[in-house]
């Protein structure tokens, strides 16, 4: 945390602060217990640590090919009914690193593709 809000506050000396864009991790889809009331926490408190209470929040879900990613996904698309001033960017039609369905993590292609989609959700919702 400490270390994300480091990062956070050396971006606004660059100019106003316009949102956060949180991609989710794929340790917590085994326990998703809590997970929105702590995500939630922790947004309340990146907003108050930077006084910018209602600073946007866009959230990215994980791999879609993972049967075990269907429950955190599930969790992180209830988002924007959880945290005001929030949204979320699917994972859908994205693949796999090296094409190993195991394997977590976005490959190039599609790390480029979801870089897409949060821009294009971040200028959706601060310029509409």
């Amino acid at each position: 945390y400490e270390g994300a809000l480091g990062r956070a506050r050396r971006a606004a000396e660059s100019g106003r602060l316009k949102g956060i864009i949180w991609q989710q991790g794929e340790s917590n889809q085994s326990n998703t217990a809590g997970y929105l009331a702590a995500l939630n926490a922790m947004v309340w408190d990146f907003r108050s640590d930077l006084g910018l209470p209602q600073l946007l929040f866009v959230a990215g879900e994980i791999g879609t090919w993972r049967d075990s990613s269907q429950e955190i996904n599930r969790l992180i698309g209830r988002i924007p009914e959880q945290i005001t001033n929030s949204s979320v960017v699917s994972a859908d039609g994205l693949a796999p690193l090296n094409g190993d369905v195991t394997d977590p993590h976005f490959d190039a292609a599609s790390q480029l593709t979801l870089g897409t989609r949060y821009a294009e959700e971040v200028l959706r919702i601060l310029y509409d």
